[in-house]
């Protein structure tokens, strides 16, 4: 690439330039798909998916379409869903599931899709299990009206 023929001084500039060009690419590719992605979802679910489809998308390791139908549910762009999502803490994510009102089932199928089954997912979900049981609702609306505002 460009950094292998740039003097050693300019090297870590052209490096970080390179970087923060593929790390541009891959965000714009993310949100060309998200949209293309949420135009089939609105003419297939007339603009209205439920958790069932959210559900059905997730179990089917079908993260685009999990994303961009939670997303249209709650009213958010699905790039904070896809950031919430990926994120250490699970508790913002569950308090946007909790605040569409879903159960866990759907929530265990979403988290179950970003993540390697094994022993420790098992532990991880069974104290997401008792997070998510203890968000309360009110709580998980306000929150939600918060990012609805910010992304507005």
């Amino acid at each position: 690439m460009l950094a292998a023929t740039a003097p050693a001084p300019r090297r870590a500039a052209v490096e970080a330039v390179e970087k923060n060009s593929r790390a541009a690419a891959r965000t714009e590719s993310a949100a060309h798909a998200y949209a293309h992605v949420t135009k089939v979802l609105v003419e297939r679910h007339e603009s209205r998916p439920t958790e069932a489809d959210v559900l059905s998308y997730a179990a089917a390791k079908k993260p685009v379409e999990a994303i961009c139908s939670l997303a249209m549910i709650c009213k958010v762009p699905p790039e904070l869903i896809e950031s919430l999502l990926d994120e250490q803490r699970r508790e913002p994510f569950m308090m946007m599931c909790k605040a569409a009102n879903f159960k866990w089932p759907t929530v265990r199928a979403l988290i179950e899709m970003r993540e390697p089954p094994g022993p420790a997912l098992q532990n991880a979900l069974t104290k997401a299990c008792e997070d998510f049981n203890r968000i309360a609702p009110a709580v998980a609306r306000q929150a939600l009206n918060l990012w609805q505002k910010k992304a507005g």
